[in-house]
């Protein structure tokens, strides 16, 4: 059975719009399917040290077959893959 699951995506370093690209075609890979995002929306940091960049975020929209645990795995996995700590 599939599930309807939303994901928020944010980033503040590098080439965030082809890092969100990247990320959507793991999560679509990963079993993720029918996927919407959102516009991307640039906000101000909150609680960060000054001189930190804004933030672009999205939201994202999808059905998945697996557990919740998996999907979190696999957005865990992705974030790895694409360098944050």
């Amino acid at each position: 059975m599939q599930t309807e699951v939303a994901l928020s995506l944010g980033g503040n370093t590098g080439d965030v719009p082809s890092a969100f690209r990247r990320a959507l075609k793991k999560l679509q890979d990963g079993g993720l399917c029918e996927i919407r995002i959102s516009s991307l929306y640039r906000t101000a940091p909150v609680g960060c040290e000054k001189g930190t960049p804004d933030f672009i975020n999205a939201a994202v929209t999808g059905k998945w077959n697996g557990s919740p645990d998996s999907l979190h795995n696999l957005c865990l996995k992705i974030e790895v893959e694409e360098g944050r700590p």
